[in-house]
C-alpha cells in the first residue's frame, strides 16, 4: 500500500522519459523512508521490465535521475512485444508522459496510474488501446499489476 501511494505521491510532476539523464551508477543503497518523504513531488521516471517483473522508480536528483526503489510487478498480460490492438490482453511497452490527471486513487484496482497509452508511437503505428494503468489488486488484462503492499 505505502509503494503505491509513494509512486502515485511522486507522480505529481509529470514523468521525464529520457534514458539519457539517468545516472550512470544506479544506487542500490537503500533509501530511508524519512528521504523518500522529502522527495515527494519531484519528477519521476518509471522503467518496466516485462520479463523480469520489476519496475524501477527513478527520482530528479541534480541533473540527473537516481534509483530510488525497486517494485515487484505481481502480474502482467499477453507476454513479450507491443500492444497493438483493444483487446489483444497484451501489457504495452514504450515511453509514457503521466499527467496529475492520469492519477487514479479511488480506481477499484487499489490504486492507479493511467500510463497514457497509446502515445504518438503506439498512433503513428496504428496501435490501439485505452485505461492501461499500473495499479493493485494483482490482477491484469492488459495493465501493470501490483500488490496492495
Amino acid at each position: 500500500m505505502r509503494k503505491i501511494a509513494l509512486i502515485l505521491a511522486m507522480l505529481l510532476i509529470p514523468c521525464v522519459s529520457f534514458a539519457g539523464l539517468l545516472g550512470s551508477s544506479s544506487s542500490t543503497t537503500p533509501v530511508s523512508k524519512e528521504y523518500k518523504q522529502q522527495l515527494m513531488g519531484s519528477p519521476v521516471y518509471i522503467q518496466i521490465f516485462k520479463e523480469e517483473r520489476t519496475l524501477d522508480l527513478y527520482v530528479k536528483m541534480g541533473e540527473q535521475y537516481q534509483l530510488l526503489d525497486s517494485y515487484k510487478i505481481c502480474k502482467y498480460s499477453g507476454g513479450l512485444g507491443p500492444k497493438q490492438r483493444q483487446g489483444d490482453f497484451k501489457s504495452p511497452e514504450g515511453f509514457y508522459s503521466v499527467q496529475r490527471n492520469q492519477l487514479k486513487p479511488d480506481s477499484r484496482y487499489y490504486k492507479a496510474i493511467n500510463i497514457g497509452f497509446p502515445n504518438a508511437y503506439d498512433r503513428a503505428h496504428g496501435y490501439e488501446g485505452k485505461y492501461l494503468m499500473i495499479h493493485g489488486d494483482c490482477v491484469s488484462i492488459g495493465c501493470y499489476a501490483m500488490t496492495n503492499q
